[in-house]
């Protein structure tokens, strides 16, 4: 058996865990004391969220060696890349870029691993 979960279940855990439907986002904004207050206030946000995680997800799989990744900085821009040579709009690049931000709940991936969370 493993001892790492899935990369999709890991993902899941990760969007669930950020979930906040039926809270007001203002209201947050004025809690936190930010523009951008954490978390997940509508359904059609989280269905992108999921939908953009699990692309990026799917093709991580394909990345793993031995049970490891590089660091996600070094793979990511390799993502954004094939994306965008496939036609891919720059607002399409900007969400999984967000998604991915949110998933690892930091403004800097520099050193980040997916099984570090």
């Amino acid at each position: 058996m493993s001892k790492h979960k899935s990369l999709t279940h890991q993902v899941n855990s990760i969007i669930y865990g950020q979930l906040r439907f039926g809270q007001s986002k203002h209201q947050a904004r004025r809690d936190e004391g930010t523009k951008y207050p954490k978390g997940i206030f509508s359904h059609m946000t989280f269905e992108t969220y999921m939908e953009q995680c699990h692309l990026f997800v799917k093709w991580l799989d394909g990345m793993i060696v031995n049970d490891e990744l590089p660091p996600i900085r070094e793979i990511k821009d390799a993502f954004d890349y094939l994306r965008y040579r496939n036609g891919y709009s720059f607002y399409s690049l900007f969400l999984c870029c967000n998604c991915r931000k949110m998933m690892y709940n930091i403004g800097d991936i520099d050193e980040i691993i997916i099984f570090d969370n």
